[in-house]
C-alpha cells in the first residue's frame, strides 16, 4: 500500500492506496473492492505528503483572504461614495 494525503473540504485525511497512474488512485472501499478516483478534482486532491496537503491549503486560504480583502475594499469604496452624496448629486425620477 501507498500512503498518500487528501485534502477534502479544508481537511487533511491519510489514505492507504492500492496504486496509483499519473491521474488516478485506486483506493479500497468498504467490501475490498478497487475503487479509482482522479488525484484532482473540484471537490479533492491527493499528494505524496502531509506537507504538500498542507501547503495546499495555506495556499487556497491566502488566496481567499486575499479574495475578501478585495471584496472589503470595494465595499469600502462604496460606502465612501454613500458618505460623500449630496443632494445636488440627486436626479428627480422620471
Amino acid at each position: 500500500m501507498i500512503t498518500k494525503f487528501v485534502v477534502c473540504f479544508g481537511e487533511i485525511r491519510k489514505v492507504s492506496v492500492v496504486r496509483e497512474t499519473d491521474k488516478c488512485v485506486f483506493i479500497l472501499n468498504r467490501n475490498g473492492d478497487e475503487r479509482k478516483e482522479l488525484k484532482s478534482t473540484e471537490f479533492h486532491n491527493y499528494f505524496d505528503s502531509f506537507d504538500a496537503a498542507k501547503n495546499f491549503l495555506i495556499q487556497k486560504q491566502s488566496r481567499e483572504i486575499d479574495a475578501i480583502k478585495r471584496r472589503l475594499e470595494a465595499e469600502k469604496d462604496k460606502l465612501g461614495q454613500i458618505q460623500g452624496l449630496k443632494i445636488e448629486d440627486i436626479r428627480e425620477r422620471g
